[in-house]
């Protein structure tokens, strides 16, 4: 959790604050991308119906 935390910390300060409405999807962007950060391309097209 202390290393999801310090990543997600480190990004979201990049955007200068985050209204409390969206704040949950950029949370769940953000866990997505800390899951699959070794290998976030193949992963986000194989969501998008991309790859088979």
């Amino acid at each position: 959790m202390r290393g999801f935390w310090s990543y997600a910390k480190e990004r979201l300060l990049k955007f200068h604050g985050v209204s409390k409405d969206n704040f949950i999807y950029y949370l769940k962007e953000l866990e997505f991308r800390y899951n699959f950060r070794d290998n976030i391309d193949n992963s986000l097209y194989k969501c998008l119906g991309v790859i088979n």
